[in-house]
């Protein structure tokens, strides 16, 4: 499937007929075809070891021409959309999730969480500005996809930046087929996303554990209970001193 990448003008007369037959193209019409990138979650055949670091994702923010579920194309001054072609899901969610895979693959003892679940670790913030099939050649010729963007990591404490990533992928297209294009979407994705994390997972080992970034289990002493006629008192004294008592209500 070749690419149709810009709507040529049209005279006035052909345009009132077009627009005399939408309706029919909104109840007939060909329906947008839907792709996806991002490397999909694989789960694996060995356990990976426990995570020991904490570091709060942020969800993705992209530029609004980018940020929906079309995919932008450029030539020379001109900017539009690809037609009959979406993204399975908006962008954003699409790259949280190739985000999530990539640290899963190359730093599985990060654990990502987002804010609203469990805060403590620090921030990692990543923002792209530039998310685009950009043609220069002729009609056949395969366009290059840029990606530019950064990522931002704050300190989940004092709230400073502690260091910027600076993102920017340039990959060839094969051809100006669809399939190929969002291949070569997919490529410039994979490498962004594999330098967001090595660089995280840099940062990180670098950095002091925080005591409340991973909740681990708190090991109570055990106090010794001398049989007597007030064992059941003792021990339900003992218990008080332990844990405080949950209400079989949920309260």
């Amino acid at each position: 499937m070749m690419v149709p990448r810009r709507l040529h003008p049209l005279g006035w007369p052909l345009l009132a007929l077009l627009l005399s037959g939408c309706l029919g193209m909104l109840i007939g019409g060909k329906p947008n075809r839907l792709y996806r990138f991002g490397a999909p979650v694989v789960t694996p055949t060995v356990a990976p070891p426990a995570p020991s670091r904490l570091v709060v994702l942020s969800p993705t923010i992209f530029a609004s021409d980018v940020a929906g579920a079309r995919v932008l194309t450029v030539e020379g001054q001109e900017t539009s959309y690809l037609k009959g072609v979406r993204w399975v899901s908006p962008a954003p969610l699409l790259f949280d999730g190739a985000l999530k895979a990539g640290f899963a693959a190359r730093a599985p003892w990060l654990a990502l969480a987002a804010q609203r679940e469990k805060p403590g670790g620090d921030s990692l913030q990543v923002s792209i500005d530039r998310f685009e099939a950009s043609y220069a050649g002729g009609p056949g010729t395969g366009p290059v996809i840029r990606l530019t963007g950064s990522a931002v990591l704050i300190d989940g404490t004092s709230s400073e930046r502690i260091a910027t990533l600076s993102l920017s992928e340039a990959q060839p297209a094969a051809n100006d087929r669809v399939e190929a294009v969002v291949k070569a979407f997919d490529a410039a994705v994979g490498r962004a996303v594999g330098q967001v994390a090595d660089w995280t997972a840099a940062a990180e080992s670098r950095r002091p554990v925080k005591r409340a970034e991973l909740a681990t289990p708190v090991r109570h002493p055990i106090i010794p209970i001398a049989p007597s006629s007030s064992y059941h008192a003792q021990r339900r004294r003992a218990a008080a001193t332990i844990m405080p008592e949950r209400r079989r209500d949920g309260g």
